[in-house]
């Protein structure tokens, strides 16, 4: 499902923005499959993302069967193992680091639970604190409880 976007030079990008329930949605993707997803209208986030990336805004359909994601393995891994957290359900960023096999590496795994790219579809809002607090949220704490309340 995750395909690893090693080669940003060059690479062709189309995006489009529109109204979700939580607010404004941009989504961006190569050939390949969905590349960004985000909470904003603000085109800064791809371009700053992508910098050497060929833009256009015509993208009309896409796909989350498919993800074409800048990221290192270890990242990748930390996405493809939230994407098994039902909705619902929530996990610490402790137990996330034991199921990608990094027990010890805590921080490493919320580091690469708050760079990922298509924070809408990967739902890295389903991991919080062992302590009981949210943790953090790229998209910010109030809208990390609204998607928590409306999966309940």
């Amino acid at each position: 499902m995750i395909e690893r976007l090693i080669q940003t030079k060059d690479l062709k990008i189309r995006y489009k923005i529109e109204q979700c329930k939580f607010g404004k949605l941009l989504v961006a993707a190569t050939d390949r499959g969905v590349c960004y997803m985000g909470f904003t209208e603000d085109l800064q986030e791809i371009f700053g993302r992508f910098p050497d990336a060929d833009f256009s805004d015509d993208l009309r359909d896409y796909s989350t069967e498919k993800l074409h994601l800048k990221g290192t393995d270890f990242q990748v891994s930390v996405w493809e193992e939230l994407l098994k957290i039902p909705c619902g359900k929530t996990l610490t960023y402790k137990e996330l680091a034991v199921r990608v096999g990094r027990e010890k590496a805590v921080r490493a795994v919320g580091s690469a639970v708050g760079k990922n790219p298509v924070s809408p579809f990967i739902p890295c809002h389903r991991v919080v604190g062992s302590g009981g607090s949210l943790g953090g949220y790229y998209w910010g704490l109030e809208l990390k409880k609204r998607l928590l309340e409306d999966e309940k």
